[in-house]
């Protein structure tokens, strides 16, 4: 409804607000029939409808294998195609797939040359240079993080209050 509750100068409302694409809806779907079925084909299909759409090459078959393809996914398809989605897709992504640890790790490993207003990653000569300010970055986010406590919200209070069935967090 484009005019509902109340009109407004672009002729839409508040209520109209998009949850999930339907290319995040395919990348999800090309994924859960690798895991399933490992039918390469059919997931390839559904990957190079969103392809397609955007104007980029096509995946070819031959090229992957179940593996090979679910992490082409992973690490290619859908942070290029959802890397301005909000509501955490990506973070959601990296926690189902159990790789949070390792992604943190490989960001802590970075250096970068700090500038007056930007950063750039660090060039080997940049390490020898005694003036330059290098950095790196997710060290802490990498030490501090735990699946085991990071990868669930904690149960409300009011629920544990009220609900004798639940014993603690």
């Amino acid at each position: 409804n484009w005019t509902w509750p109340e009109e407004r100068s672009d002729g839409r409302s508040g209520i109209n607000e998009k949850v999930i694409r339907l290319a995040d809806v395919y990348l999800m779907y090309a994924e859960t029939v690798l895991r399933t079925t490992g039918d390469v084909s059919e997931a390839i299909d559904f990957i190079n409808q969103i392809r397609k759409r955007s104007g980029v090459l096509e995946l070819n078959e031959d090229d992957y294998d179940v593996d090979q393809l679910l992490e082409h996914i992973m690490f290619v398809e859908r942070p290029l195609e959802l890397f301005t989605e909000g509501h955490m897709i990506r973070w959601q992504d990296l926690k189902r797939w159990g790789v949070v640890k390792d992604r943190l790790h490989e960001l802590s490993q970075i250096k970068y040359r700090a500038f007056p207003d930007w950063l750039r990653e660090a060039t080997p000569e940049d390490l020898l240079d005694p003036d330059a300010e290098i950095r790196v970055q997710f060290v802490k986010a990498y030490e501090n993080y735990d699946p085991q406590s990071d990868n669930w919200f904690p149960i409300p209070h009011q629920e544990i209050v009220t609900n004798e069935q639940i014993v603690g967090n």
